[in-house]
Formats: C-alpha cells, sequence, structure tokens
C-alpha cells in the first residue's frame, strides 16, 4: 500500500501479486497499481479504466460485477495479470510522475512460467518500462517477444472500439495453440 515519499505530492506505492493460472500462455502487464486500485488491493479497481471491458469483450463477454470472478476469466483464457512496476514513487495514479521505480522479478516469473510466450503491454508508459528497466536486462534465454497494446486507461482518448479492435491480437495469441 502507498506511504508519503517525499514532497510535490509523491507517494511510495507497492504494486499487486501477480496473477497466475494453469499453463498461462501470455502475460498481460501493466505499470503499478492506480490510487482506487492500491486502496481496493484490485488490478484496474478504476470503474473508469476500461481494461476489464476491453479484455472480455475481446472474447464477447461481459465483466462479471465480482473481481475475484473476473481474474477467473483471465486465468481461464490462459492470461497472466501483472505490473512491470514492483514499487516507485508516484503523484496520484499518474504514470508520467513515476519515479524511483525497482522492477518486478519478470525474469523469475518466466522461469516459474515456462508456458508464457508473449508479454501484452497496456500502455505507452508500461511499454517503455518494460523495455527499459526489464527486457534489456533480462537473460537472452528468458527473454520473451512483446507487443504495445493502446492503454486502457480513460486517460487514452481513443474509443473503446479501436481498443478492442487492437486488444484483439491476445485472443488470437492465446487461442492459436
Amino acid at each position: 500500500m502507498a506511504a508519503e515519499a517525499g514532497g510535490e505530492g509523491m507517494e511510495r506505492r507497492r504494486g499487486l501479486p501477480p496473477v497466475i493460472g494453469t499453463a498461462p500462455r501470455a502475460l498481460l502487464l501493466g505499470t503499478v497499481p492506480s490510487v482506487i486500485s492500491d486502496r481496493e488491493r484490485q488490478y484496474y479497481a478504476n470503474p473508469m479504466n476500461g481494461f476489464w471491458k476491453v479484455t472480455h469483450g475481446i472474447w464477447d463477454a461481459e465483466p462479471d460485477a465480482d473481481y475475484a470472478a473476473r481474474l477467473e476469466f483471465l486465468k481461464a483464457h490462459r492470461l497472466a495479470l501483472w505490473d512491470v512496476v514492483q514499487e516507485c514513487d508516484i503523484r496520484k495514479s499518474g504514470d508520467g510522475s513515476i519515479r524511483n521505480a525497482v522492477p518486478n522479478d519478470l525474469e523469475g516469473l518466466f522461469r516459474d512460467h515456462p508456458t508464457i510466450g508473449h508479454v501484452f503491454i497496456n500502455g505507452r508508459r508500461a511499454h517503455s518500462l518494460y523495455e527499459v528497466m526489464v527486457d534489456r536486462h533480462m537473460d537472452p534465454v528468458l527473454r520473451r517477444p512483446f507487443s504495445y497494446l493502446p492503454s486502457t486507461s480513460s486517460a487514452n482518448a481513443i474509443g473503446f472500439g479501436r481498443k478492442k479492435e487492437a486488444w484483439m491480437m491476445v485472443r488470437t495469441y492465446v487461442e492459436r495453440g
């Protein structure tokens, strides 16, 4: 959970544990929990964020109101969920304000879950953090191909239809066998 991290409205925030089902094929990767997600200890708890609508929508489903059911949906579709950042200083929910970031152990995750064959990254900031903090330093044997996807955040002005269309590559990947 968040703690004061100094001036300028920054706070130290720790991430959530990964969500991993049986033999996941792909990893969905964000930055770090928002203020609401941190408070609720749930991924994408802000109802304005379209993550659940998009991830369910690519299978023509509606997200369940129950958080545990939404996580089970991801697991049933062989998707894992985590963030690039284990902890950082951040102002409110602004990914652009992230400072002093410590990456999650994605190398360890890939070692422990070798069925993960691709990483789908939710948004530009998560993408740049992944490239700089993780991919460049990863053991080449454990490195996974990754794809940038438009952020599901309400701050991303593109509409649901375009987001869903872009995110369809997740479904295509996990269903291709």
